[in-house]
C-alpha cells in the first residue's frame, strides 16, 4: 500500500493512503491548540482534494483534549469532513 506524507512533526504525523482513500494520523505526543487544529485541517484538505473517505487515528500518545479544541472539532472540522466524503 503506497502512502503520502503530507505533515510530520515533533507531535504528528499525517498520511494519505491513495490506494483506499485514508487519511492516517499517528501522534507522537501530547497535541492540543493550533498544533491540533492544523493537522486536522490538513486531513480535511485531503478528503475535499483527492476524495478520501476514510480516517485512521492512532492517539495512543495523547491526553483528553482542551474543551475548546473538542468544541473547535465539533464545529469546523467534522462537518467539513462530514460534507467531503
Amino acid at each position: 500500500m503506497s502512502k503520502i506524507t503530507i505533515l510530520d512533526n515533533e507531535y504528528v504525523t499525517l498520511w494519505y493512503h491513495p490506494d483506499h482513500g485514508i487519511v492516517h494520523h499517528q501522534f507522537h505526543k501530547y497535541i492540543y491548540g493550533q498544533p491540533f487544529r492544523d493537522m486536522l485541517s490538513k486531513g480535511a484538505d485531503i478528503f475535499e482534494q483527492y476524495g478520501a473517505d476514510k480516517w485512521l487515528s492512532d492517539d495512543r500518545n495523547n491526553s483528553a483534549l482542551p474543551p475548546e479544541d473538542a468544541e473547535w472539532g465539533d464545529t469546523y472540522w467534522a462537518p467539513r469532513v462530514i460534507q467531503a466524503g
